[in-house]
């Protein structure tokens, strides 16, 4: 886990066994405001 400002990444091993990550960014509220994934290939 990678913890930033007002965002963190999780990266995990994924389906397959690929590696994954997904970012989700915060707002003022706390509340998660959007949120990405990326898969390996």
């Amino acid at each position: 886990m990678l913890i930033g400002v007002n965002s963190l990444i999780l990266s995990y091993k994924g389906t397959q066994g690929r590696m994954a990550a997904e970012v989700f960014y915060f707002g003022s509220d706390h509340k998660v405001k959007s949120a990405y994934a990326h898969y390996a290939v």
